[in-house]
């Protein structure tokens, strides 16, 4: 169990400072997106706007889950690089639909109309109504501006979260090259390995052997005789 969260702690990096901002304007945005998309909508609801909020919710989950299983060692056993990959790639296609379902939003609002009179019944969601002559739904300036907002700022986070994914791809080839490259070093030293001691001393003596030859092989000489 210790063995397997040492390698897991190991293969488990910190994430580099610019992300981290980057990571908190991601969640800055959503927070943005969700208070104007919440306040359109308590005057009356789309679909689109709620869409936008779902998104602003998905990226408070998934900012919270890159920034905190690298960086808190507690969690890095629920750190999973594909899992930060395929997240990253899940909110840049679902920024990239918020911002053109609101910006085909907007564009629907193009005509003037007569406006008799306004009331709110008070419910949290769709609580605005009008006694309109040509449309069934009315914005104001100030609405409007709202929709244009959250189409701006949802292509915005979108760029964002494609830095993100950029950077969680270029880590996860690093990773590759580098784990392929230590394995390549370990197969070409594998061939050496440690001589046990009856091999060491097989060798000393056949060493050892050569020189007694020699010695043995060496003419001897007497005292010369008289």
């Amino acid at each position: 169990m210790d063995s397997t969260r040492t390698e897991n702690e190991s293969r488990v990096a910190r994430t580099p400072l610019w992300v981290v901002v980057v990571r908190g304007l991601q969640l800055i945005l959503a927070v943005i997106i969700l208070g104007l998309s919440a306040y359109f909508i308590h005057g009356i609801y789309f679909d689109e706007l709620g869409f936008a909020i779902v998104c602003s919710l998905l990226t408070w989950l998934i900012v919270a889950y890159n920034l905190l299983t690298p960086n808190i060692q507690s969690l890095h056993a629920f750190h999973n690089n594909w899992a930060v990959i395929g997240l990253d790639a899940l909110m840049v296609v679902f920024w990239l639909s918020a911002m053109g379902a609101t910006g085909a939003l907007r564009a629907r609002f193009r005509y003037s109309v007569s406006i008799a009179g306004c009331y709110n019944d008070g419910s949290a969601v769709n609580s605005n109504h009008c006694i309109i002559t040509r449309a069934v739904a009315v914005a104001t300036k100030d609405g409007l501006s709202m929709i244009s907002s959250v189409a701006g700022l949802s292509a915005l986070n979108m760029l964002l979260f494609i830095a993100t994914l950029v950077y969680s791809l270029v880590s996860w080839f690093r990773k590759r090259r580098s784990a392929a490259h230590a394995g390549t070093s370990t197969n070409n030293t594998s061939g050496a390995y440690a001589m046990t001691p009856p091999q060491q001393s097989a060798m000393q003596q056949q060493q050892a052997m050569p020189e007694k030859q020699v010695a043995y092989n060496q003419p001897s000489y007497g005292p010369q005789p008289v």
